[in-house]
């Protein structure tokens, strides 16, 4: 099972690039102040000093909330395919690969549906991204171990 501290530390360079992406610079002292704490005690939380608190990533994103609404907002022709662009960074943060074919089969779509939705050729209903919404922390549940895997260039195969 993964340690919230590990959570944590995995959550702050998402935010960061996310603030960048709307003009923003997130500091660990803005985290801090927005999440109502000292610089320090984020600190404690991150060295494992302290006892990382249960709730405290659930904080992070209420609070940060209005940043992941203007990434949002700043690609509004496609809600969805920004709100798994955004589950897929967190992830890639934690070294999980989650892929499209993965959350085809959480919400239940069609993947021609599911592709149109993503090119923005249709819009996606907002019931599709309430239903992505609630499923998407299922994509991380029971992850034990992440495999890596390396593709030779075409030219080392010609050797």
């Amino acid at each position: 099972m993964r340690r919230k501290i590990d959570t944590l530390k995995d959550a702050l360079p998402v935010i960061k690039q996310l603030g960048a992406e709307v003009g923003m610079e997130i500091t660990e002292e803005a985290i801090a102040r927005r999440m109502n704490m000292s610089r320090e005690t984020l600190d404690t939380y991150l060295n494992a000093t302290t006892r990382t608190p249960n709730e405290i990533l659930t904080q992070l994103w209420v609070v940060f909330d209005d940043v992941i609404k203007a990434v949002q907002r700043s690609n509004r022709s496609a809600p969805l395919r920004c709100a798994i662009d955004l589950v897929k960074r967190l992830a890639m943060a934690r070294g999980i690969d989650i892929t499209d074919n993965e959350i085809v089969g959480k919400i239940g779509l069609p993947r021609e549906q599911f592709e149109a939705y993503l090119s923005g050729e249709v819009t996606a209903p907002d019931e599709v991204l309430s239903l992505f919404s609630s499923t998407w922390p299922d994509l991380f549940r029971n992850v034990e171990h992440v495999s890596f895997t390396v593709e030779e260039s075409l030219e080392e195969e010609d050797e």
